[in-house]
């Protein structure tokens, strides 16, 4: 029984987190940037800049805020050595999850969030 509670907490813990998809388009090696350095923007900067990545962050369905996201696309950024991160937001129908209570199952739909953006270095700085 108490296995079952700690594999219960464990698996809620890990159902709520934030995936990952990112599609490099530089492969360039670059230094980390400081994640306190990665300017989060969401139109086009006046300065030039390179495209590096393209980065997309889900909830998958789990319904966390707007801003776990946004971190989460961030630490992406700065791994790949970005300078900036140019947003936009996309929300998509996921499905149905099928949901037990007593001897019955009820559907609830699940609206998955997600962050695009693309990841960005400025000329100069390459």
């Amino acid at each position: 029984m108490r296995f079952m509670a700690l594999l219960m907490s464990f698996l809620s813990i890990v159902a709520c987190t934030t995936t990952s998809d990112v599609m490099r388009l530089d492969n360039s090696v670059r230094t980390p940037t400081p994640l306190s350095d990665v300017a989060v923007l969401v139109e086009e900067p006046p300065q030039s800049y390179s495209v590096i990545a393209m980065v997309e962050v889900s909830d998958q369905g789990w319904d966390l805020r707007l801003e776990e996201l946004k971190q989460s696309m961030l630490k992406e950024a700065a791994a790949l050595g970005g300078d900036a991160v140019i947003v936009g937001i996309s929300t998509s129908q996921s499905g149905t999850a099928f949901v037990p209570i007593g001897n019955m199952y009820y559907g609830v739909d699940q609206v998955e969030k997600k962050l695009t953006g693309k990841v960005i270095v400025f000329k100069g700085e390459q």
